[in-house]
């Protein structure tokens, strides 16, 4: 294996297993293979800076122990950090990681947090009939909030209202502070090939095809106009790992969302179902709690532009999205409450 990836996978055979996950981390050699044990079915908020400054240390220790060796015993290193930090533990938290040891309260979606993509001098994708990607998040993302505030009760936070310029990493920020506990982040596609056409939704992970990569890497290009680019540097170094493995707990759910979403474009919508898919997007890494990203379409292909441009197709979009978070929020507090008995 090249010694400078990472890897971290939830044995399927676990009854609590909730999917693989992996990640690419270059320049670090000390880390060969990590398989990671699979965590509880029902997600517990952490404070990610604590369990990160633990496994940190720890394996820190074994490095310096014997240096220039594989750390092989993540379970331990990882399965330490997370219980030395578990909500049970700390007394107190961050402001914005409120913890708690009851996950019927804690875990009750009250709170959804909509990400409109790009925004500001970020154009992002854009269509042969003036269509720009960051005008459609925007609108959907409004349309979505509406439906969904209106309809399931819960309280509605956007990272952008207007069309401004938010980092990536503000974005997390943002839902996290507000105690998001669902994250749907809007966007468009593009593709040189102006017959692409369909819909996708990923969740936190490594791409496992190579048009998934293309989207990663098309929406991660937005860092190269922010005038903070250093902040990005923990997503090449040990932390990258470290904040992925410690968000492993949602993955199930975000999992389980992106499918639900899926069905709806495609029964509901009507749209082409490109699938679920799993990448590295640095938009997904910053919120703590189950998130997706959403590809609406490809702008680049007329008849998919002129949809999305619509208010019927806006509307048909926001619609099926709505109705698979309420099919997840129902089927999500149902475990809550047969968990809590």
């Amino acid at each position: 294996m090249n010694a400078d990836s990472v890897t971290s996978e939830m044995p399927e055979d676990r009854p609590d297993s909730i999917g693989a996950l992996a990640v690419s981390v270059p320049s670090m050699p000390v880390l060969n293979r990590i398989s990671v044990a699979g965590t509880a079915a029902l997600p517990r908020r952490y404070d990610i800076s604590k369990v990160e400054q633990s496994f940190r240390e720890d394996s820190t220790a074994v490095e310096k122990s014997d240096p220039g060796s594989v750390i092989s015993d993540i379970d331990r290193l990882f399965s330490g950090a997370m219980s030395k930090n578990s909500p049970s533990s700390q007394k107190s938290a961050a402001a914005d990681r409120q913890q708690t040891d009851l996950p019927g309260h804690e875990w009750h979606l009250d709170t959804i947090v909509i990400d409109a993509g790009h925004g500001g001098w970020d154009d992002g994708a854009f269509g042969s009939g003036g269509t720009l990607e960051k005008n459609l998040a925007l609108a959907l993302a409004k349309e979505l909030g509406a439906l969904l505030s209106e309809n399931l009760g819960v309280k509605v936070v956007y990272t952008r209202t207007d069309d401004r310029f938010i980092p990536l990493a503000e974005r997390g920020r943002i839902a996290n502070q507000a105690g998001g506990k669902l994250f749907l982040s809007i966007h468009a596609n593009s593709s040189k090939n102006r017959s692409a056409r369909g819909t996708e939704t990923f969740f936190l992970g490594v791409h496992r095809s190579d048009s998934a990569q293309v989207v990663m890497e098309r929406e991660n290009e937005v860092i190269k106009l922010e005038p903070d680019r250093d902040q990005y540097r923990q997503f090449t170094q040990a932390s990258l790992a470290q904040q992925a493995l410690a968000q492993s707990s949602f993955l199930r759910h975000s999992e389980s969302l992106a499918e639900a979403i899926q069905k709806q474009f495609r029964d509901g919508a009507i749209r082409r179902d490109r699938g679920v898919k799993q990448a590295g997007f640095y938009v997904l890494f910053g919120a703590s709690m189950p998130a997706v990203l959403i590809e609406l379409g490809f702008l680049t292909n007329p008849y998919e532009e002129t949809f999305l441009a619509s208010r019927s197709g806006q509307t048909t979009m926001a619609n099926a999205i709505f109705r698979a978070v309420e099919t997840f929020k129902l089927e999500y507090e149902k475990t809550l409450q047969i968990a809590s008995q």
